[in-house]
């Protein structure tokens, strides 16, 4: 059965963050001279930023609700990008009422379209669609992590190709790299591939021979054909990849790597 409520909570996780942008840019826009007084770009701001910013989020988290008889990729972005006009429009009106009922800006004339709404009106797609390629990648993520049972080991991580999913073998990964809220498997070929997954969730997840060596890195112990001192209790592995990858362990992983190599002090 098709989805017919609104979904309020993912969106509303990300309202404190639109509440703290709205003063900062509010700041930024005194200290550059586009408002003289504080308290008008303070307030002014914030409207425009939670109008718009939580507006694009609401569309973007359910856009499963917009029509779309014919199902055709094409046809909903079009459908979507016209929805983040709107709101940019819509978003720029809420913002001069609040300027003539607070800051006595002169007569409202309602829906004067002035530059600042075409502004909007084109910003708005550009921020939506990208809030819409990060922003739900990320959910995903986390509701793949959530869905996974915390008692069974992956056998194996699915990858987003495309429109495509596919499935990596954990024998075909010779290490995992942490780059900031994303995790990048590494094959034999020395290539990356994205995954949804984040670096600690892996770590809980992946079998006994994927061993953490560092806050971003964890390591095949199969594919490990060298391991070397390096530095203040760290150590430098030796990868028996296609590209000859070497990584550098943490000293914090120190008692790791002598497990690895049955060190014992």
């Amino acid at each position: 059965m098709p989805k017919t409520s609104f979904n309020f909570t993912t969106p509303n996780r990300y309202l404190p963050t639109i509440l703290l942008m709205g003063p900062c840019l509010g700041l930024a826009g005194y200290f550059l001279g586009s408002s003289s007084r504080l308290g008008e770009a303070l307030v002014v701001h914030t409207v425009i930023c939670l109008a718009i910013g939580y507006g694009l989020l609401f569309i973007i988290f359910n856009k499963e609700l917009i029509p779309n008889k014919f199902k055709a990729v094409w046809l909903e972005r079009i459908l979507l990008g016209l929805a983040f006009v709107l709101v940019g429009v819509l978003g720029t009106e809420v913002e001069q009422v609040v300027r003539n009922i607070l800051f006595e800006q002169g007569p409202y004339r309602f829906f004067s379209l002035t530059g600042g709404h075409a502004f909007n009106a084109i910003f708005s797609p550009i921020l939506g669609f990208s809030f819409d390629k990060v922003l739900v990648e990320r959910e995903v993520g986390k509701e793949a992590e959530e869905t996974v049972s915390t008692t069974i080991p992956l056998e194996k991580i699915p990858l987003k190709k495309g429109e495509h999913i596919i499935f990596m073998q954990l024998t075909e990964i010779t290490h995992i790299a942490a780059y900031d809220m994303y995790a990048y498997l590494y094959d034999v070929a020395g290539e990356k591939h994205l995954c949804d997954y984040s670096l600690g969730f892996l770590a809980q997840r992946l079998p006994s021979h994927f061993v953490r060596v560092h806050r971003k890195y964890i390591v095949n112990q199969t594919f490990v054909s060298r391991i070397t001192p390096h530095h203040k209790g760290r150590y430098e592995l030796l990868l028996a990849d296609q590209v000859g990858s070497r990584l550098v362990s943490s000293s914090s992983y120190t008692q790791t790597i002598k497990s690895m190599i049955k060190i014992s002090d």
